[in-house]
């Protein structure tokens, strides 16, 4: 289970020890519970993993929620300043991830902040529906609508609409992907080990589900079982590109990607098949695997010294974007 693992992940994934821990915190027995049996107490289980390995919380100049009052309903919203100067700031918005059934705004606060921090822009997290209260599709009809409204907004928010882009992880990659092809005017899309193809979630399709199906804190079948929840169980939704943008009919067009996976993640060969399909279809990408890390490293800022360094590329690739999307002439964000 641990084999080839990064040395500090491995210490950390004495994993199912932590887990435990944390699990008697909540009252619980020790035992992993599954989504049928509790989604409350895993809620709150990943409130506390995040506590726990997201290492220090960053300061900003400025942090607020407020409602995007969209056409679908009113979405909850955070927004993060840093310490910048500019009147129209760049901004990425983030969707986090929990398997579109975990995950709210305070999940990924210290993500948010880092990522912030690191790329010296606006930071605005979006609240979009979970299952099984609001299944599929309320969740990408929520992503879309934020990020218009956003746009829409952009300078009561102090945002440069022109330099906006859309980052999210696991179940947010998926959502920054849909929203990036709804949206091609997008300057960038980072997208951390992504779910791209949902039919996964009823017959494994790729080499990565069984080579790391028992690899902490993702497995394959805990994977699965994330995806037929949000999806109400009806493997027909899991063929539609708002599910699964891999099956999209077209990436044409579509902004210029950043695609991170890691080694050891069941979903490792979701990324690489994004990417593979987006570069064929003429989109400026890059992909970068991390050897030796899971599913979740991101948020493990307090456990892995390599997070800055993902958050170093992620910063220049937006950067790189956002300068080509205001520049006279064609820039490569992959230079």
């Amino acid at each position: 289970m641990l084999s080839h693992m990064h040395p500090q992940l491995a210490e950390f994934f004495q994993y199912r020890l932590a887990q435990q821990e944390l699990m008697k915190e909540l009252g619980e027995s020790g035992v992993a519970l599954s989504m049928q049996q509790d989604l409350r107490a895993l809620r709150g289980w990943y409130k506390l993993f995040g506590q726990r390995v997201g290492g220090p919380i960053l300061d900003m100049a400025e942090v607020s929620d407020l409602v995007a009052d969209t056409d679908e309903r009113p979405i909850r919203l955070r927004r993060y300043r840093p310490d910048i100067t500019a009147m129209e700031a760049p901004a990425l918005i983030y969707f986090h991830g929990g398997g579109w059934s975990m995950g709210d705004l305070d999940t990924h606060d210290r993500v948010c902040r880092r990522l912030a921090h690191a790329a010296q822009a606006i930071v605005i997290a979006v609240d979009y529906a979970l299952a099984p209260e609001l299944p599929w599709p309320q969740a990408p009809h929520d992503s879309i609508a934020a990020t218009r409204w956003i746009l829409q907004n952009a300078a009561s928010l102090g945002i440069d609409a022109r330099r906006v882009g859309v980052a999210g992880d696991s179940a947010g990659g998926n959502l920054a992907a849909i929203v990036a092809l709804a949206l091609p005017q997008l300057a960038c899309q980072i997208l951390i080990y992504p779910a791209t193809d949902l039919r996964s979630g009823f017959h494994p399709l790729y080499p990565s589900l069984h080579d790391n199906a028992q690899r902490p804190p993702l497995t394959t079948e805990q994977m699965a079982e994330h995806m037929r929840l949000y999806l109400d169980g009806q493997e027909a939704h899991a063929r539609h590109p708002q599910a699964s943008p891999l099956l999209a009919p077209s990436h044409r067009g579509v902004a210029p990607a950043l695609i991170i996976t890691a080694e050891l993640d069941p979903l490792r060969d979701d990324g690489a098949a994004y990417a593979q399909k987006l570069a064929a279809n003429g989109v400026d990408v890059l992909h970068r695997n991390y050897a030796g890390l899971t599913h979740g490293f991101i948020e493990m800022a307090g456990v892995l010294d390599c997070v800055p360094e993902t958050f170093a590329l992620m910063t220049q690739w937006f950067q790189a974007c956002c300068q080509r999307a205001t520049a006279s002439g064609p820039v490569s964000p992959s230079a």
